[in-house]
């Protein structure tokens, strides 16, 4: 979904209203969260900001194929890791992930997609953490987020539903202004969904409705 002139307005300061509609428009076919960031990594040089994952999950991602970092390993020209977690970095070392770098060891160079995939929520200092990625040579930024609009959200009536490291929840206008005001400018809105097998109204449903998807992708650009 490519942003109006009007929203822009409105996330750059230009324009202030108090009761603002963040029209949402999105394609009808249904990809999870991995799908759409391989599409736009494809062939691509990458910067994978907070690679790793947690170490509980990071075997059970590796076996059932879905750990990001692994996967972007297989379909980019050249992906490197960054990330703080130096326990998580020697536990992917020991079982021959390699490209991975703390932010002191990091070697510089140029790259065409800064990905920070499922790892704004989990910072203290969101403006400081977006600030730091823009230090590095890279021309597009995609964030990725949990979808604070999820369905899944209001029909658990008697709790929340979260990770436990998890300090935020970002709407599409709320997560595409945080990021405007970094410096960056928004080029595309995407709502992720795994769709279901054999499920024909559960995937029309999120086909026609994306503002309840499960993940946000935004993809932006340095000014």
């Amino acid at each position: 979904m490519l942003i109006s002139p009007e929203t822009e307005a409105y996330l750059t300061g230009e324009k202030f209203t108090n009761s603002g509609r963040f029209k949402i428009i999105s394609e009808r076919q249904l990809l999870d969260r991995n799908q759409h960031i391989l599409n736009i990594c494809k062939e691509r040089s990458v910067l994978h900001v907070g690679c790793c994952d947690h170490i509980p999950l990071i075997e059970k991602k590796i076996k059932r194929g879905s750990h990001l970092h692994s996967l972007l390993n297989t379909h980019t020209k050249k992906c490197i890791g960054l990330d703080i977690d130096e326990k998580s970095i020697s536990y992917l070392k020991e079982i021959g992930i390699s490209n991975i770098f703390t932010p002191e060891t990091l070697p510089q160079d140029k790259y065409d997609v800064c990905l920070a995939a499922d790892v704004i929520e989990h910072v203290g200092n969101v403006q400081s953490f977006l600030n730091e990625i823009n230090r590095h040579d890279f021309k597009t930024l995609v964030i990725t987020t949990p979808n604070a609009l999820r369905i899944k959200n209001f029909t658990s009536l008697k709790y929340e539903e979260i990770n436990s490291d998890h300090r935020y929840w970002f709407s599409p206008y709320t997560l595409c202004k945080t990021i405007t005001e970094a410096g960056y400018i928004i080029k595309n809105v995407i709502y992720g969904h795994r769709p279901k097998k054999l499920n024909f109204i559960y995937n029309a449903f999120f086909s026609y409705f994306p503002k309840y998807r499960d993940d946000l992708i935004i993809v932006s650009e340095k000014k």
